[in-house]
């Protein structure tokens, strides 16, 4: 009984979508106080060590620990996600070295910034945009199942099929990229077959192998071809 009224208690609670968008938002602005507020803690302690005992230290040594002491806190306190830390300390690093931030002379910052305009970056750049993109529409499952079914059911012709879609999909797409798309896309075959079967294994190996022959067919299948590539264009 007291699940019955529970639930008829939710359903009336859910009719009205302010208090609905309270329930449900509720948690995640408690999540997010915490994280700001812990993030506020560490800055001041960070400013704390900064002011008291740095006052020997030169500016770019000061600089150097505040830095850190800023990324430690904000990977610990989760205040915003792993990768953007690393992004935001670099980004500074670089903007602050053209300034007198952190050095009274400021650095020729062109070499850093002309790294960053590569067109091999940008290349393996689209190929993760692609894989995501494949991912999250679920495209990936879809073009897997068109690509099985001239294979029929038999267990060596539907890993032969596997293989050339890991392998095609390889040369398009960065060959980690492919190699996650696919396992994951073949989990219900995996399932369906039976976790001890050897075709499950063979799936599970296949996968990764035909990547790697794949993606060594263009610059943007694998990372070394693209960073050669970028070496032997330097080069002329």
């Amino acid at each position: 009984m007291s699940e019955h009224k529970q639930t008829l208690t939710d359903k009336v609670a859910y009719r009205d979508s302010r208090r609905a968008a309270e329930r449900i938002l509720r948690p995640g602005r408690t999540h997010a106080l915490r994280r700001f507020l812990s993030f506020l803690a560490v800055a001041g302690g960070v400013l704390y060590v900064w002011f008291s005992l740095t006052r020997g230290f030169p500016p770019e040594q000061r600089a150097v620990l505040f830095l850190f002491l800023l990324a430690v806190g904000l990977w610990i306190t989760e205040a915003v996600p792993a990768f953007a830390v690393g992004l935001l300390i670099m980004g500074y690093l670089v903007f602050a070295l053209g300034t007198t931030l952190i050095h009274p002379e400021p650095w020729d910052v062109t070499p850093y910034l002309n790294t960053w305009s590569s067109p091999v970056i940008w290349l393996m750049l689209g190929g993760f945009f692609m894989a995501e993109g494949l991912s999250r529409t679920g495209l990936d499952r879809r073009l897997l199942a068109l690509a099985i079914r001239p294979a029929g059911t038999r267990p060596a012709h539907v890993l032969l099929a596997v293989m050339l879609t890991a392998a095609i999909a390889s040369m398009f797409i960065s060959n980690t990229s492919t190699t996650v798309l696919m396992i994951g896309a073949v989990i219900p075959l995996i399932r369906q077959a039976g976790r001890d079967e050897p075709f499950a294994t063979a799936l599970l190996i296949a996968i990764p192998l035909a990547a790697s022959v794949g993606g060594m067919g263009t610059i943007i299948g694998s990372a070394p071809n693209a960073i050669a590539a970028g070496v032997a264009a330097g080069f002329g």
